[in-house]
């Protein structure tokens, strides 16, 4: 070995050196009375242990730099002098330590009759046109409802593994920021089996194969402990984070112990979520990458999660640790008199021409949103409802600007209603809602505008999810309600029906003979597939057991 370089400046801030350096000087006056010999001789000697316990510290929290070829030898000879890794740590259950306030009830719980929901209200004045969207949307969840498991978050833990992030150039599918994972003995694959595209023939896997000249063109770099990677799909996208990403780095922040530390690929995007929501976690436990030349090679547990698209089986507990995560770092609640209904539109407010955002999304037709934004405020009015009506569109008021995390999550965190197309303006702001909903009227209201079953401009998975986050939350206690696009729609304009609105809006906010605040098994189009209502019912009883994942132990309100 020819050097070790020691990672300073760039890894340890001016603080955390002069805490090392207290502590030292502590150690050094609690022995001085101790040691043998002259005055001069201990000054030597601590002098020595000074710099010792320093460099010690520096390397039990930070990370070593090394040539390649010498990656081995020179991990045993280090390990070996500041004592090594006494053995594989156990793994331990992190438990919430919930304040009263920063609890959350279980969102089978807040609204029984709601749940788990199958389809959303859907308000649609052809009868036919409904039924469809109720039976195809049904049967789809009805599916995926039943994955037992299917929340519970796939990882797989490996000792003294390799992670790696591709390069964009490297990486076989556009969509996912790609990664490999391996010991000496071993290479993990996404689910234990490739997935490949049908068009291009390339892996559409989060993890992948790590590349064979890696071991000549990298370089290694050692991590001590335990440590957690991951990467995902759209990778820079505001929206697909916080939707898709950020649940599952929830969940693996409440599943694996308290000393891990997480591998993160770097996105300023990422970075200012992430840090928005919780600055600690940033600071003290994360580990940001660059989709470079190196390697990660970590002398302890390697957890990565072992997935390839957003969580989208199972029922219904996969955003309870990210619910649980906001409920403790952001427990901001408004009082009902601030409370708002917000309106998302795909237009800049100021020009009225399409958001620069929007570069992929249908917007409202100009002369109906001013239809439904002056209906909206006559239905707060019919039904003396006290919130505001704010136009949201991603922007600040000059127009130009992008409006920041802190002002998205306070507007979505006022928020009592919110209406507007489907997109990732909603989307993404979604998670920002209240999480401490705990029954069925406390609940957020979503109405979203999505396309109709036979609109083919809008290609995505499967033809009752596309344009929807339904399938996604589904799994956050709202009350969600739909509107389906007008016939006349097309990809570069959208309209809606407006007595489908009226209907929305009566069944939101309306009284007693028109309030319909959750799915009803009775009035839905849906029929029970080889089974009738109880036993149904007693299949969902036991869904609600087998679904739910004991190795999360989340203390819920009662």
């Amino acid at each position: 070995m020819n050097k070790m370089d020691i990672a300073t400046s760039a890894e340890l801030d001016r603080d955390v050196w002069k805490d090392l350096w207290t502590k030292a000087k502590n150690i050094q006056t609690v022995v001085w009375q101790n040691l043998p010999g002259t005055e001069e001789q201990k000054k030597l000697s601590l002098k020595a242990s000074l710099v010792l316990i320093v460099l010690t510290s520096l390397l039990s929290t930070s990370y070593y730099r090394i040539g390649k070829d010498e990656f081995v030898q020179s991990k045993q000879k280090s390990l070996s002098l500041f004592g090594g890794i006494t053995g594989t740590q156990q793994k331990t259950l992190r438990s919430y330590n919930n304040k009263n306030e920063g609890q959350i009830f279980r969102a089978w719980d807040v609204c029984p009759e709601d749940y788990p929901p199958l389809h959303p209200i859907v308000h649609e004045r052809q009868d036919e046109v409904r039924k469809e969207h109720e039976q195809s949307t049904a049967q789809e969840t009805y599916q995926l409802n039943t994955i037992v498991g299917g929340d519970a978050l796939k990882i797989r833990t490996i000792e003294h593994g390799y992670f790696a992030l591709h390069s964009e150039e490297d990486q076989e599918d556009r969509y996912a920021v790609q990664g490999s994972a391996w010991t000496d003995y071993e290479i993990v694959f996404s689910n234990g089996e490739q997935f490949v595209s049908s068009t291009t023939g390339k892996s559409l896997n989060t993890l992948i194969e790590p590349k064979g000249n890696w071991g000549e063109s990298r370089t290694m770099i050692g991590h001590l402990g335990n440590h957690a990677a991951y990467t995902g799909w759209m990778h820079h996208n505001y929206a697909y984070f916080l939707h898709d990403n950020l649940p599952n780095i929830a969940y693996m922040k409440y599943l694996l112990p308290d000393d891990t530390q997480f591998i993160l690929g770097y996105s300023e995007v990422h970075f200012n979520l992430l840090n928005f929501i919780d600055p600690d976690f940033v600071k003290n436990r994360i580990t940001w990458i660059q989709r470079d030349d190196h390697i990660f090679y970590v002398d302890g547990n390697l957890t990565v999660a072992d997935i390839n698209s957003p969580q989208t089986a199972g029922c219904c507990e996969q955003f309870e640790p990210l619910r649980q995560w906001m409920a403790e770092t952001h427990s901001e609640t408004t009082p009902s008199k601030e409370k708002i209904v917000l309106f998302y539109t795909r237009v800049n407010k100021k020009t009225g021409e399409k958001n620069k955002d929007e570069m992929n999304g249908r917007i409202l037709n100009a002369e109906k949103e001013k239809l439904v934004l002056a209906r909206i405020q006559d239905k707060l009015t019919q039904y003396n409802r006290k919130e505001k009506l704010v136009v949201f569109d991603g922007l600040n008021d000059d127009g130009e600007t992008t409006m920041s995390i802190e002002d998205q999550f306070r507007l979505f965190r006022s928020a009592s209603t919110i209406i507007g197309p489907h997109g990732a303006g909603i989307g993404g702001n979604l998670v920002w809602t209240s999480p401490f909903a705990q029954n069925c009227d406390d609940r957020v209201q979503l109405l979203e505008f999505r396309p109709r079953l036979d609109d083919d401009d809008l290609a995505l998975s499967s033809p009752s999810s596309r344009g929807s986050y339904f399938k996604n939350f589904r799994k956050w206690p709202f009350e969600y309600h739909q509107v389906l696009y007008s016939e006349n729609s097309t990809p570069e304009i959208t309209d809606i029906d407006i007595d489908n609105l009226d209907d929305a809006l009566d069944a939101m906010w309306g009284g007693p003979d028109k309030r319909h605040y959750h799915f009803n098994l009775t009035e839905s189009a849906w029929n029970f597939p080889n089974m009738d209502e109880a036993v149904y019912m007693q299949n969902l009883m036991e869904s609600k057991e087998q679904n739910r994942d004991t190795r999360l132990k989340i203390q819920f309100a009662a």
